[in-house]
């Protein structure tokens, strides 16, 4: 008989959500943005790069989780961009001096 595994395994900076017989990780301080179509959940990463997730066998409970999750994180990102950038502008450039 197999256990019963758990759909996601939340880590402090990455979240694994389980595909087939695996895990697939996404890093969670990358995440730039979310999309959800037919079953796929795609996310993408600042810069480069992205995860594709089937979710056609999940409950339907669990990709809102994922996906609210997963937004949370994307605004969360944003937020702190928007913050690192006003503070790099508020800052004088030596080259003044």
């Amino acid at each position: 008989m197999h256990p019963t595994r758990t759909p996601f395994k939340l880590r402090s900076e990455q979240l694994e959500v389980l595909q087939g017989d695996t895990y697939a990780t996404i890093d969670c301080r990358r995440v730039e943005s979310v999309y959800y179509n037919a079953g796929w959940m795609t996310v993408r990463y600042k810069v480069t790069g992205e995860v594709v997730l089937n979710c056609t066998g999940m409950e339907l409970f669990d990709i809102k989780y994922l996906l609210h999750t997963l937004e949370i994180q994307r605004n969360r990102n944003r937020d702190l961009d928007q913050l690192l950038k006003k503070r790099d502008a508020g800052s004088i450039p030596l080259s003044i001096f």
